[in-house]
């Protein structure tokens, strides 16, 4: 049998971690799975956006409700978090959702609770209405 040195072995070692996490995932960082289809999945992804908006008042303004905009001060509330909508399902009651979502703080990597947020349909689409912080 060929032997290997330290360094090649913990090469081999950290590649095999590598692809360990690819293929098997994080351990489920933040449990639950995300709605496939339907208003369920809509929601889920609109949580999604938020988190690609959460620093530009201007893209997210389109994701909340008419009259739910936060103020520009408030809304700089948001970006120091990221937001997780697969903590469970939506509960939908007709134009009206709630749905928990899960916040991390992105500076400490901490989560900062589950929080439970309101979302209501606005033409075809659903809108946050409400989107409580720590």
């Amino acid at each position: 049998m060929r032997s290997y040195g330290p360094a090649i072995r913990r090469s081999l070692f950290g590649s095999f971690l590598v692809f360990a996490s690819i293929t098997m995932g994080c351990g489920g960082e933040h449990p639950g799975d995300v709605p496939v289809a339907g208003d369920a999945r809509a929601i889920s992804d609109l949580v999604e956006e938020l988190n690609e908006a959460r620093m530009d008042l201007k893209k997210a303004t389109s994701l909340f409700a008419k009259q739910a905009t936060p103020e520009k001060t408030a809304f700089k509330k948001y970006a120091p978090f990221s937001y997780w909508a697969n903590v469970g399902k939506p509960i939908i009651d007709g134009d009206s959702a709630t749905l928990k979502v899960a916040i991390r703080d992105e500076k400490t990597g901490d989560d900062a609770g589950q929080f439970d947020w309101s979302f209501v349909k606005e033409g075809e689409g659903w809108k946050i209405q409400s989107a409580p912080l720590p």
